[in-house]
């Protein structure tokens, strides 16, 4: 059993670095590209001011104004909350780095399912600084399993999405208070007659089975800091295949045959 495949998954940094006019220095941060309808998109916004002049977004002696606006592919925008984007005065004299978080979901009204396009734009000191566009998707999601290790700092969420009348698994991984995702991972299309498996190793690595079709399996494995490990297809052989433990390897399929790689066409 190969143990070390290529394993291909959707994770994104979405790290973008903008030097303008040599005064101030925007980034943006976004670290997933598919979120589930209504959980947190968070973003982390920085500012380096280099103007020598002091920069105030938010208040009454506000010089600047930070922006936020969410296309649909449409190009239809999407309506703000009523959430101020500055709630509070944020103040960065010349020479000085600034960071904050933002929250999307806060900012504005998601109420559909589909893939989006975000831009943040500063203005100050008659300029604009502009983060070049994002895109993200929404999915409805629901939860199949959840596994939470104190001890890693990881929580562990299986969860069934359904994109253009098929369903899909991704695995979202969180810190223990599940208050932050630490990345999302795209899996494979599900059958789920037969409920997908999660489990735990001593180690604390994540085993996860499930079909794709009835004569393909995936087995897909996560470090117990949530890092993707290997992805397999199997073919199953005899009855329904389950994880079994091992003393190696923590889990396995013997009841599976495993694949060069995944089927061109389905079976």
């Amino acid at each position: 059993m190969t143990f070390m495949k290529p394993f291909f998954f959707l994770i994104f940094s979405g790290l973008i670095w903008l030097p303008l006019a040599a005064q101030v220095e925007i980034s943006a941060t976004i670290y997933n590209r598919i979120f589930l309808l209504q959980e947190s998109i968070p973003v982390t916004f920085t500012i380096e001011n280099n103007s020598g002049e002091t920069l105030r977004l938010g208040g009454e002696d506000s010089n600047g104004i930070l922006r936020f606006s969410v296309k649909n592919l449409r190009m239809q925008l999407v309506r703000r909350t009523g959430v101020p984007v500055i709630p509070e005065p944020w103040v960065i004299p010349s020479g000085t780095r600034s960071t904050r978080e933002f929250d999307l979901a806060d900012l504005f009204q998601f109420s559909s399912a589909e893939s989006y396009r975000a831009e943040i734009i500063l203005y100050a000191f008659e300029d604009a600084w502009e983060i070049p566009v994002y895109r993200f998707e929404l999915v409805n999601g629901q939860l199949v399993e959840r596994i939470r290790r104190r001890n890693t700092d990881r929580s562990f969420h299986l969860r069934k999405i359904n994109r253009e009348n098929a369903n899909e698994l991704l695995l979202q991984v969180k810190n223990f208070q599940e208050s932050r995702i630490m990345g999302t991972y795209e899996l494979d299309q599900v059958l789920l007659f037969f409920p997908p498996e999660m489990r735990i190793d001593p180690q604390g690595s994540i085993h996860i089975l499930f079909y794709k079709y009835a004569e393909l399996m995936v087995y897909a494995r996560f470090s117990p800091s949530g890092e993707p490990l290997a992805l397999e297809y199997i073919h199953p052989m005899g009855g329904r295949p389950r994880l079994v433990a091992h003393e190696e390897f923590g889990f396995w399929v013997p009841d599976g045959e495993v694949l060069d790689r995944e089927p061109e066409a389905r079976p």
